[in-house]
This record gives C-alpha cells, sequence and structure tokens, in this order.
C-alpha cells in the first residue's frame, strides 16, 4: 500500500490532497499527527496544515489488511 504524494512541502494552514492506492480500496482510515484530515475514511484526503512550521506525518490504514502507509509533509 501506498500513499501519493509520499513525501511533500507546503505552507502553513494550507491543505494537499493525498491518495492511496494498493490496498483493499474500501476501508481505508486516515490521521494527522498534528495537522487536520477529513474526509477521515476513503481512497482520499484533504489535508490541512496547522498554523506553525515544522513536519508532520498522515498515517492511512487499510482496516482490511491492517497495512498502514505514511506521507511525510514538511510545513514552512
Amino acid at each position: 500500500m501506498t500513499v501519493t504524494p509520499s513525501t511533500a512541502t507546503i505552507a502553513v494552514s494550507s491543505s494537499i490532497t493525498l491518495s492511496a492506492s494498493g490496498g483493499s480500496e474500501t476501508t481505508y482510515s486516515w490521521s494527522a499527527a498534528s495537522g487536520s484530515v477529513a474526509p477521515g475514511v476513503g481512497a482520499s484526503t484533504t489535508y490541512t496544515a496547522p498554523a506553525a512550521a515544522g513536519e508532520d506525518a498522515v498515517t492511512v490504514t487499510d482496516g482490511s489488511t491492517g497495512q498502514i502507509a505514511t506521507s511525510t509533509i514538511t510545513i514552512e
């Protein structure tokens, strides 16, 4: 399973669309360490960065297979 893009650099408080592929494609759930993701389920999500610079990890989990993939987001 993979997340596209696997790495990205975005501005504080901006957004990027992430997509998952290679898993069951029916039971993906998304989470972020410090930013937010919406929707939290599905093959793609929109990640919104927090208002502070740094690095964040967006993780997608396949509920059917238990596979996990991560995208590293650099926030400038």
